[in-house]
């Protein structure tokens, strides 16, 4: 916005043209009204965003991208002393600063298991789909994972082995391989906000490895020409290697009609080096979500960043079989052993019988 001050003089240049004294103000507002109005930037133009704090950061537009998918210009932060900046690391971060209301940031997250859990975290094997493609993507075939890697790869109990074109290093892949894993969020049992996808991979053998996370919308979830790109061509690394991915929109993954009903990570790579000397192909092994509250959760992991339930008494409930890798000595708590079953199938109440003083049971523990 451009204004003329009435006491401002006109300058006329040697040449003739005509100098006019003026004022430009940048676009200036407060983040929320940023964020509602989510407006698309000019090339070049410059947002001054007021925080809540009272300091004020700056994004410069590019043309296309909207006001919540630019970046801020002072990627790298500093604790200000007058002459002498500090660069901002883990050493220097202090106690104190912005309160959050209805939100957290990811110092907090770090801190609070249930604000960091892997919202992915054992997602039933039915809400997961793994296809390849031997074509560029034109054509997608199902890729035969079993539930144990499906669960493996967004719980981390062990790595999936996933690979583009879904082959072996006696048939290593080619630039035509791709690999396509698709949530779907209705089977998922899945309510959040994703900020953050960690991506454990390894290249075995491809370079130029990349991958494309796209979203649809409920709105839309019966349209599969409709899906909303959200990160586009993100190159990765690693053999074997973690890769970070921050999405900058804050993708709500839910049931509303404007929220995605399903998420794709795309996988594929440029080059593949001779098989004779590296492996099969770009490989993945597990992916995680971070980012928001978990208002619903496929697992305690995923919920809580931990795998047990617990109550107010202190007992402690697993979802799973428990084993350990040490004897128990003889002293140990009954509750510590093995026990086994010499009559029941399966120990469940209805094979007890509970008298007034006593429990019987038709068994005996292990040590």
């Amino acid at each position: 916005m451009a204004t003329t001050d009435p006491s401002d003089t006109p300058i006329v240049s040697p040449s003739n043209d005509v100098v006019i004294n003026t004022k430009i103000q940048q676009r200036y507002d407060s983040l929320d009204k940023w964020i509602i109005s989510n407006p698309i930037l000019l090339q070049g133009e410059v947002a001054r965003v007021r925080l809540s704090d009272g300091t004020v950061r700056t994004k410069t537009g590019t043309g296309s991208s909207t006001f919540k998918q630019l970046s801020w210009d002072d990627k790298n932060l500093y604790i200000s002393d007058s002459s002498n900046p500090i660069p901002m690391n883990d050493g220097n971060i202090q106690w104190g600063g912005t309160n959050h209301q209805a939100s957290f940031g990811p110092i907090d997250a770090a801190m609070v298991p249930r604000l960091g859990a892997n919202r992915f975290a054992f997602m039933p094997a039915d809400a997961v789909e793994v296809e390849y493609s031997n074509d560029y993507g034109a054509t997608w075939i199902d890729y035969g994972a079993t539930n144990q890697q499906k669960s493996d790869l967004f719980s981390g109990a062990q790595v999936a082995n996933l690979v583009i074109g879904k082959h072996t290093v006696d048939n290593p892949a080619n630039i035509k391989d791709y690999l396509r894993i698709t949530i779907t969020q209705s089977k998922a049992n899945l309510y959040t906000i994703l900020q953050k996808f960690v991506l454990y991979i390894s290249t075995n053998g491809s370079s130029g490895t990349r991958v494309t996370i796209k979203g649809l919308l409920n709105k839309d979830i019966t349209n599969d020409n409709a899906y909303v790109t959200l990160v586009e061509k993100q190159d990765i690394s690693g053999w074997s290697g973690y890769n970070i991915i921050n999405e900058s929109s804050n993708p709500i993954f839910g049931a509303g009609a404007d929220q995605y009903g399903k998420l794709q990570f795309i996988f594929n790579a440029q080059d593949i080096r001779p098989s004779e000397v590296y492996g099969s192909g770009l490989t993945v092994y597990n992916i995680f979500g971070f980012g928001g509250v978990g208002w619903t959760t496929p697992s305690n992991m995923a919920r809580n960043g931990h795998i047990y339930s617990y109550d107010y008494n202190q007992s402690v409930t697993f979802p799973g079989a428990v084993g350990t890798s040490v004897v128990p000595s003889a002293d140990s708590h009954l509750t510590n052993k093995k026990y086994v079953d010499t009559k029941f199938n399966s120990l469940t109440t209805d094979n007890l019988k509970n008298g007034s003083d006593t429990l019987i049971l038709n068994g005996n523990w292990s040590f």
